[in-house]
């Protein structure tokens, strides 16, 4: 890794018009800035390391309902509200009038790596019903 990180800062120097010769621009280079490059190397190898084992880690992510979903009271809110539970139960999703949000996160357990998915916020949605009494132009 660091002669990959020190050929690629000595071709971007090339490219740049900084010097002219590579193999004599490598070897100066690594000569003074490859003990610092290499640090740099460890120190992000273990930042990755322990973003991605060691620490739990966890995303959020945007909720939606899609349209002509039945309509689902432990997964989405409706937009008219609690009230009217009959028209619930046998409602139709038209659409999302407002995201819901949801945590994901990283479980490992015995070496297998599993995603555990958390509502934080329902998305809220317009049913079918919402239309019915509406004046439509022919």
């Amino acid at each position: 890794m660091v002669a990959h990180v020190s050929d690629t800062l000595v071709v971007v120097m090339v490219s740049a018009g900084c010097t002219k010769n590579y193999e004599e621009s490598y070897r100066n280079f690594t000569m003074k800035f490859g003990e610092r490059v290499s640090n740099v190397v460890k120190m992000a190898t273990r930042l990755n390391k322990a973003m991605g084992q060691e620490v739990t880690s966890a995303d959020l992510w945007l909720t939606h309902a899609g349209a002509g979903e039945p309509f689902d009271a432990t997964s989405m809110d409706d937009l008219d509200g609690p009230d009217g539970a009959d028209k619930q139960q046998a409602g139709i999703v038209l659409c999302t009038t407002g995201l819901g949000l949801q945590r994901s996160e990283k479980v490992t357990k015995d070496d297998v790596v599993d995603f555990r998915n958390t509502p934080l916020l329902k998305p809220r949605v317009a049913l079918e019903s919402v239309a019915e009494g509406m004046e439509r132009d022919g």
